[in-house]
């Protein structure tokens, strides 16, 4: 019997069974080619990244592993818009960073509050640097699974600078 159309069966960072290091999901020769075409048109735009993800999720389903502003993401894009932002529009909420960019200094000290899937903890954690410092805090208890996954992604940065 199949489960009711109305289930999602979509992993999402809580409900991974598989921790594996990042690499693993990287994208396929054809789900590449799709996200590059998409940065390099307008269908990176809003009204085209569900029909987007749901063909990269035909050629291989689940997360795709992506550099995304110099850190490395897994974006669970059929669940969430900012993750589909992220993948297929490399200026996603380019603006936004460019400003903390210009206000926070190297050395400096960033709170992201409602992280969601780490799109500004990671970008200016490289920006900070190994002096400057990073908090971040997820609103939703949901959100779990992005938390434990940015908080990897940050303690790597560190073993790396």
């Amino acid at each position: 019997m199949h489960a009711p159309l109305t289930e999602d069966h979509r992993l999402t960072p809580d409900n991974d069974p598989t921790p594996a290091p990042f690499g693993a999901f990287a994208p396929n020769a054809a789900q590449a080619a799709i996200i590059s075409m998409a940065h390099g048109s307008r269908l990176k735009r809003g009204a085209f990244r569900p029909m987007l993800s749901r063909l990269v999720n035909l050629l291989r389903a689940g997360p795709v592993d992506v550099r995304y502003q110099g850190a490395s993401f897994r974006f669970y894009h059929q669940a969430s818009a900012t993750e589909r932002g992220a993948l297929f529009n490399p200026d996603y909420n380019l603006e936004e960073l460019d400003f903390l960019r210009a206000h926070v200094p190297t050395g400096g000290v960033f709170v992201d509050v409602g992280a969601n899937v780490g799109t500004y903890a990671l970008a200016l954690a490289r920006h900070v640097g190994p002096g400057g410092k990073v908090a971040h805090h997820w609103a939703k208890v949901k959100a779990k699974g992005h938390a434990d996954s940015v908080r990897e992604k940050l303690k790597e940065l560190r073993a790396a600078a």
